[in-house]
């Protein structure tokens, strides 16, 4: 499920990039058999590293919960700007938005 990290430059460098809110994505497609692969960056101006990592954390079990709902063959990056939910529902919520905008959920 996870993105590995030589992968991520490219892909925000070359991938199609949906936003919603303070969350950008970043996603390409190509022929591959394994369910949608994630990287989440946090910027680390005005947060402390106690909160980029809650942050994190966050995204990651919200992906989890909708791993069985990925479309096949997609590889995203996840980035935030600025305040971070404080609930996992909340989460959740920014999350499945973006995803369904980016057309990345079944």
């Amino acid at each position: 499920m996870r993105l590995p990290s030589h992968l991520v430059k490219t892909i925000w460098e070359s991938g199609r990039e949906t936003s919603s809110g303070k969350l950008k994505i970043r996603t390409i497609t190509g022929e591959n058999d394994k369910p949608g692969q994630f990287a989440v960056l946090v910027g680390s101006k005005g947060l402390r590293a106690v909160d980029r990592n809650r942050w994190k954390r966050l995204v990651r079990e919200a992906l989890i919960g909708m791993r069985h709902r990925f479309k096949y063959g997609t590889r995203s990056v996840i980035r935030t700007a600025g305040p971070v939910p404080q609930s996992r529902t909340q989460a959740e919520i920014l999350i499945h938005r973006l995803l369904s905008q980016a057309g990345l959920i079944r």
